[in-house]
């Protein structure tokens, strides 16, 4: 872990000096992994008075720490004079070790070692204690990395907003003061530029017109002119336009123009500051990123899907029977892969549809079987937490036309948006229902198929419902200190679900939990 601040190494001292009171030894460190390499290093230790500790890097195979990484299980050595894995540092003597790894949530990040100048210093009940004591040391370290991450966060963010600033003093991107008349009151060169024309000419109005309408100069009708009459709104009442991009042939020149409307004081009149910007190369520019993206993204389903086969083998026990905790931890290996992999998948699509790329690939599919296999794939991660899915499907349920693979990528989400904000003792119910659509024109009856994720969690306040379904939006950390995930999770399920012609709808009371219902076209009678 590289890079680690020294009020994070802080953290990190308090803590060997906790574990080395609690075992009452005088000997005790902390190594945490190296971020992108397969390396330990030694960040914090009792140390005498002044002394700053010696960051120490050991190998995943290499000492005791190193063997406690590469097999992720706690280890007591009595006697180090009898064991090949003990290699002395220093002149201190060691009689005994015990070390135990070290977790945030499932991945390992590093070790927390003990020893004493006696043997046979350390017993079951002793690991048992320092066992317990780095789970609870663990979380108040995340929890601080997480704060620094945060404030280093909103450092930035003020940083970028100074910096923002400082671009738009000094931006030529077109500027123009709009008076009631709906007349250019003042306008900088760039305005006409972006528009080829003079900017004080009424002729400039007339484009802005256009623009704001999206209309191709050849005719408004009353909706396409509604953008103009909402400029003309704004400079009644104060109110502000929402920024917007359109494509506009401008003297035969395609352009892609950002505007956005501000309401302003002048001369204590209510006015309009128009900003226009060519957002042509920064949208080229932009599909570039999400054709990159996707390209990565999808070279990295391979490797994954090669992972998780693997894992799949080692569980049948092709490759040899595995005891219990074997088993187990390929289980859990088996999960955190998954969870990569619907990752990955979330990231291809985001960028797919950056792209204009994003299709469905609609067949016939059962909605029960995918309801299972998607329960499945987060079973491990709702019994760890102590939470309960509930399947409530009809036996027969009839065969519905649609994306499978996108529909079960909106039941994975939904349901691991509900485990992430609902305690232990909980429950999360997935049903389905078919509903007949009577509005049908000529007397038909289209069917929808409707699909809801109850979970018994923590709920959703009223200011962030509006918000949730935004891309990378991120409710703040609730009172487990659970966080809110990448903020891609809802925003994709509201893609895949419009993309096939359906809606998606949140009920929720904050204490008593929340029902996401996305309802979609496409049953077949």
């Amino acid at each position: 872990m590289a890079g680690t601040s020294r009020e994070l190494v802080g953290v990190l001292q308090k803590i060997v000096r906790n574990a080395g009171d609690l075992l009452d030894v005088d000997n005790c460190s902390v190594a945490l992994l190296d971020a992108g390499e397969s390396v330990l290093v030694t960040l914090a230790a009792l140390q005498k008075e002044g002394q700053q500790p010696r960051h120490t890097r050991f190998q995943s195979d290499e000492g005791v720490a190193g063997w406690v990484a590469q097999h992720r299980e706690p280890l007591i050595i009595n006697d180090v004079g009898r064991d090949a894995r003990f290699k002395r540092l220093g002149s201190v003597p060691v009689g005994s070790m015990v070390c135990v790894p070290l977790f945030d949530k499932e991945e390992f990040i590093g070790t927390l070692t003990a020893s004493s100048p006696q043997k046979m210093a350390f017993d079951e009940r002793k690991l048992r204690m320092l066992t317990i004591f780095s789970e609870q040391a663990m979380l108040a370290f995340v929890n601080a990395r997480q704060a620094e991450i945060a404030r280093n966060q909103a450092d930035q963010l003020r940083a970028d907003q100074e910096q923002m600033r400082a671009l738009w003093n000094a931006s030529s991107d077109g500027i123009a003061l709009l008076g009631p008349d709906t007349r250019f009151i003042e306008a900088n060169p760039a305005f006409g530029q972006i528009f080829g024309l003079d900017p004080l000419d009424i002729a400039g109005m007339e484009c802005l017109a256009l623009f704001a309408s999206g209309d191709d100069g050849e005719h408004q009708s009353q909706e396409e002119s509604e953008p103009l009459i909402a400029i003309q709104r704004a400079l009644k009442d104060g109110s502000a336009l929402p920024y917007r991009e359109i494509d506009l042939s401008i003297y035969g020149v395609s352009h892609s123009i950002g505007l956005s409307v501000t309401p302003v004081l002048l001369a204590n009149r209510p006015a309009c500051m128009i900003m226009a910007r060519d957002m042509s190369a920064i949208r080229d520019l932009t599909r570039m990123k999400a054709n990159f993206l996707s390209m990565i993204t999808h070279e990295l389903r391979s490797p994954i899907n090669a992972i998780n086969g693997y894992l799949d083998l080692a569980l049948t026990g092709i490759a040899g029977d595995l005891n219990e905790q074997q088993r187990e931890f390929v289980r859990r290996a088996r999960g955190g892969s998954e969870h990569l992999y619907a990752l990955v998948e979330d990231l291809l699509l985001v960028s797919r549809a950056d792209s204009g790329q994003l299709r469905l690939n609609r067949g016939v599919i059962a909605l029960p079987e995918l309801i299972r296999d998607s329960i499945e794939e987060l079973e491990l991660t709702a019994q760890d937490n102590g939470i309960a899915i509930v399947a409530d499907i009809p036996g027969n349920f009839p065969r519905i036309y649609a994306d499978g693979t996108r529909i079960q990528q909106v039941l994975r989400n939904l349901i691991s948006n509900a485990l992430r904000f609902t305690p232990s003792g909980g429950s999360v119910t997935i049903s389905a229902s078919v509903i007949e659509d009577a509005q049908a024109s000529e007397g038909e009856t289209q069917s929808s198929f409707a699909v809801q994720v109850r979970d018994t969690g923590s709920g959703i306040a009223p200011d962030y419902r509006e918000r949730i379904f935004e891309r990378f939006y991120q409710i703040p950390l609730d009172h487990a200190g659970r966080t809110s995930g990448q903020g891609l999770g809802l925003a994709i399920v509201k893609m895949i679900v419009e993309l096939h012609g359906g809606h998606v709808t949140v009920e929720s009371t904050p204490g008593a939990g929340s029902a996401f219902t996305f309802t979609i076209p496409g049953i077949l009678s």
